[in-house]
């Protein structure tokens, strides 16, 4: 997957932080470790310890929406 250098930059930053959920940053990792290392879904899960489904599901999020994916969408009834 491709990634521009200042969304590179950004993913690295979100994966780093100790500010943001615990969640989305997980999900910048996975996102990171699709564009910037090249990595197989597999080998990404398997450092995380999640699913590669929750591994598509992130890079696919990051691909439609870019950074604004990294965020849940609401969900009905969270208000």
């Amino acid at each position: 997957m491709e990634c521009t250098a200042e969304q590179l930059e950004a993913l690295t930053k979100f994966a780093n932080s100790r500010k943001f959920e615990k969640r989305l940053v997980d999900g910048a990792r996975m996102v990171l470790g699709c564009c910037a290392q090249g990595r197989r879904i597999k080998d990404i899960a398997e450092d995380l310890g999640v699913l590669p489904n929750a591994v598509i599901k992130w890079r696919e999020r990051f691909k439609a929406y870019g950074m604004d994916g990294l965020y849940d969408e609401l969900r009905p009834g969270n208000f």
